[in-house]
C-alpha cells in the first residue's frame, strides 16, 4: 500500500517482474483508499493505492518474491499490510510512518512490562 501518488510508479516497477511475480500469483488487486487520521493505518495522511497479491501455496518462493516487491515498493513510500507477510523491520517502517514514536510511547506507557508484545511487533514495530 503506497500513496496514490506513487501509483504509477509502483506498476510500472512491478511490470518490471511481473513474469517471476505470475508463476506464483492466483490473482492480484488493485484498489485505492481514502486517506485517513489513523495513526497505524497505511492510508494515513494520504490516499492510497493497495496492490494485493494472493499467492500458490509454495511459502519459499512467496517469501522471495514478497520481499523483493516491498524493497521495490519500500522507497516510494510504500507500507507493508500489517496483517500479512512482510519483510521490513521497524527501523525500515519507522520513517513511514509519522505517528509510530507516539505509538511506541503509549504502547510503553500502558503496557509497561510488554505482556501484550511478541515477536512479530518486537520485529516490524518496536525494534
Amino acid at each position: 500500500m503506497l500513496p496514490r501518488s506513487q501509483a504509477t510508479a509502483a506498476l510500472t516497477r512491478l511490470k518490471a517482474i511481473a513474469e517471476r511475480v505470475d508463476r506464483h500469483l492466483i490473482i492480484s488487486e488493485i484498489r485505492t483508499i481514502a486517506a485517513d487520521d489513523l495513526w497505524l493505518s497505511p492510508s494515513y495522511g494520504h490516499d492510497t493505492v493497495a496492490v494485493h497479491f494472493t499467492w500458490k501455496p509454495h511459502p519459499v518462493a512467496a517469501d522471495a518474491i514478497t520481499a523483493e516487491i516491498e524493497a521495490l515498493l519500500l522507497p516510494l513510500g510504500g507500507r507493508p499490510h500489517w496483517g500479512k507477510l512482510m519483510h521490513a523491520r521497524a527501523a525500515q517502517i519507522a520513517p513511514l510512518y509519522p505517528q509510530l514514536a507516539e505509538f511506541r510511547s503509549l504502547a510503553d506507557e500502558y503496557d509497561p512490562a510488554g505482556k501484550f508484545r511478541n515477536q512479530f511487533l518486537t520485529e516490524h514495530v518496536f525494534g
